[in-house]
């Protein structure tokens, strides 16, 4: 889903100069779309969006899915731009794109940095050729937080082994070799907080380690990934893994575009594979085969006599390993996963075919409850589907079905209309259902898991004047199956509506509302159900103001309310780079008021080190001061430093357990250096 990152600005931004604003404000869009907390990893996308600015694409030998796998164009742009090179040939430089059709002189300035229309000598796998087109790039991070936790008190009286048995630093280090995208090699060690280091349980230094040798583009080789990797192919139904975007008021964002194999060189310990993965292009076939072996962390419902895991309950996806607790849930399933994934694809169709197998070496036992006892996958569980895209003058056709070993059926569609060039629609459809059981699946839908669930969803998209843009969608929902926190069959709708506003170069906002309402259920004293609604309203509204090419100005204002239940953000960034010296500023405040319901909680992407960026969760009542310092003496070297505190105005101590903090303020500090070789 990485490449959707940026084609999110490409198509409503389109105004940002600056890089990493560029970056910055395709994130946000994209992470708007997910309901999840400030642990969701958005490394890959950073490293995604760099490997380009250092290798950028050429435009003039670009075929269709590296174009696609770029992010930064739509599906119509795309089409124009084939067309336009079969007709007059290659490119000669930036300014002809002005002739392509569905081309604007922002998203012309967006393009820049990561494209190019030299021809470059040819990469060969030989020592001489890596050696003089490879670089290396050793980055380190520390982090500290300066609020001290429950689990590092030296005042805490609870047994050893409910306490963190590690320091509460959080080390991160990355190496990687990149020789023009076609020979990638990458190493990455982390430690948590809480986490040993060169002792104890970890004797071996890092806690973690992951890496990989990736090779690219290199004969029938299309890409072999050794190592860590992940995989990403039709809709995702049937296999996805890596980070998936939701729903969206960008139609663009709905269909989803599958980068098939590729590198993992994240420091999440879970969602991706560990093995050998490869596709091979016969012609205009590309067949992916893969195998995976890993151990997964587990929580151990069932011990043999000599202690062996025979079942789990659970699979750990935190990894962390901090307590004595966690250690014991380490490594402690097996899971093989192997497969293919074939394509075939003309000038305007494709289609697709996944098959892959998944066996635990354990029995899995989660808590069976009436809602989940059709889904969970077996010990060993086989699924299989079929993928497709068709395209036409004015429109794209998408969709995969799949099934899984017991007839579990999952099954998604969806049409793009370019109407004219300033009117565009999607409509899409969905059917999941309540039996298809997958450990990787990533179908667009309202819940987590692509099952249990039919719905409908159209989006619009037009461009009102030179300055304002609108973009409009409605979902509409249904659960024929229990769901997790209603015993009854429900249905929601959720609407979406922004507006875009860019006078000019300098100016950019936008506004949103969104409504979202879902049928609940409740039982009074008698046991009689009331079948109720519960609606959530939010808005919106954002600004980026560059008063100087030195100094910028965002402003952001949140309001949320369900029922007698309210939430408010404001937040206001400067960002300030000196002219004459290789520093940057950034300063965050921001004030909110979200109550004491937890689940009004406000999400919003901050800035952060380079491969740092998260969301940050506002709870409760209080503010929030950050400071981000960029120093980048030489070409080659940049450090990073970064403070920020979090005060809860209406709580005398934060968080719980081990996580407790006594006072209302958290404070954190991170230091991360990188340095080209």
């Amino acid at each position: 889903m990485t490449c959707n990152i940026l084609l999110a600005v490409s198509s409503l931004f389109c105004t940002i100069s600056d890089t990493s604003d560029i970056f910055d404000n395709a994130v946000e869009i994209v992470l708007e779309t997910v309901e999840t907390d400030e642990t969701t990893d958005v490394s890959e996308l950073t490293e995604h969006l760099e490997s380009y600015r250092t290798h950028p694409l050429n435009l003039n030998t670009a075929t269709l899915e590296q174009l696609e796998q770029l992010g930064l164009f739509n599906d119509f742009q795309i089409s124009a731009l084939l067309q336009y090179r079969k007709d007059y040939g290659d490119l000669t430089g930036v300014s002809e794109l002005y002739y392509v059709p569905g081309f604007t002189a922002q998203h012309i300035t967006l393009l820049t940095p990561y494209i190019t229309f030299q021809k470059t000598e040819n990469f060969k796998l030989t020592l001489n050729h890596i050696r003089r087109f490879g670089t290396s790039v050793l980055m380190t991070r520390y982090v500290r937080g300066l609020s001290e936790k429950q689990g590092f008190s030296d005042n805490d009286t609870s047994k050893k082994s409910t306490k963190y048995i590690g320091s509460p630093d959080m080390l991160w280090m990355r190496y990687q070799f990149n020789a023009m995208n076609k020979l990638k090699v990458s190493l990455v060690a982390k430690k948590d907080a809480g986490e040993e280091f060169f002792k104890g349980s970890q004797k071996r230094g890092f806690p973690f380690y992951s890496g990989y040798i990736a090779l690219s583009d290199v004969g029938r080789i299309k890409r072999l990934v050794l190592g860590n990797y992940q995989l990403q192919f039709g809709q995702g139904l049937c296999l996805w893994t890596g980070f998936s975007s939701g729903k969206s008021v960008d139609g663009n964002l709905m269909k989803k575009r599958a980068q098939g194999v590729r590198p993992y060189g994240s420091s999440a310990e879970y969602g991706y594979f560990q093995g050998v993965a490869s596709t091979l292009q016969f012609g205009n076939t590309d067949v992916s085969l893969f195998f995976s072996h890993r151990k997964l962390d587990a929580n151990v419902s069932d011990l043999d006599e000599n202690g062996v895991p025979q079942s789990i309950s659970a699979i750990v996806e935190t990894g962390y390993h901090r307590t004595l607790a966690e250690l014991q849930k380490k490594k402690q399933a097996e899971q093989t996963v192997f497969g293919m994934h074939v394509n075939r694809h003309w000038q305007r169709f494709r289609i697709g075919t996944t098959a892959h197998c998944n066996t635990l070496n354990v029995e899995y036992l989660p808590k069976i409850r009436p809602d989940n006892q059709f889904s969970i996958p077996p010990k060993t569980n086989i699924n299989m589907g079929l993928d497709w895209e068709s395209i036409g003058k004015i429109s794209r056709t998408y969709g995969e079905f799949a099934i899984s070993k017991n007839g579990g059926k999952a099954f998604i569609t969806g049409s793009r209309f370019l109407l004219n060039q300033r009117l565009s629609a999607n409509v899409g459809l969905r059917y999941y259902e309540r039996n298809y059981q997958n450990f990787f699946s990533a179908g667009l839908s309202e819940n987590s898991d692509a099952v249990n669930e039919k719905a409908v969803n159209i989006a619009l998209f037009a461009e009102l004047t030179k300055a304002w843009k609108v973009a409009a969608m409605t979902d509409i929902f249904e659960f024929p199956w229990l769901s997790y926190s209603e015993n009854e069959p429900l249905y929601g709708q959720e609407y979406q509506l922004k507006f875009f506003y860019t006078p000019s170069s300098r100016l950019s906002g936008y506004f949103t509302y969104r409504y979202k309402t879902k049928q609940s259920v409740s039982s009074n004293a008698a046991t009689v159900k009331d079948f109720g609604m519960f609606s959530k309203q939010s808005l919106r509204a954002h600004f980026d103001h560059k008063i100087s090419e030195c100094l910028t100005f965002k402003h952001r204002l949140e309001y949320a309310f369900a029922s007698k239940e309210k939430s408010f953000l404001m937040v206001q960034d400067v960002k300030y780079a000196f002219r004459k010296r290789p520093l940057s500023v950034l300063f965050r405040y921001a004030v909110f008021d979200t109550g004491e319901n937890y689940a009004m909680r406000i999400f919003i992407y901050e800035n952060d080190v380079l491969y740092g960026s998260t969301l940050q969760n506002y709870a409760y009542k209080g503010s929030r001061f950050c400071l981000l310092f960029q120093y980048q003496p030489t070409r080659r070297i940049t450090f990073w430093l970064k403070y920020a505190n979090t005060n809860i105005a209406n709580k005398t101590s934060t968080g719980s357990g081990l996580d407790e903090i006594q006072g209302r303020d958290r404070a954190e500090v991170k230091i991360q250096m990188r340095l080209i070789l």
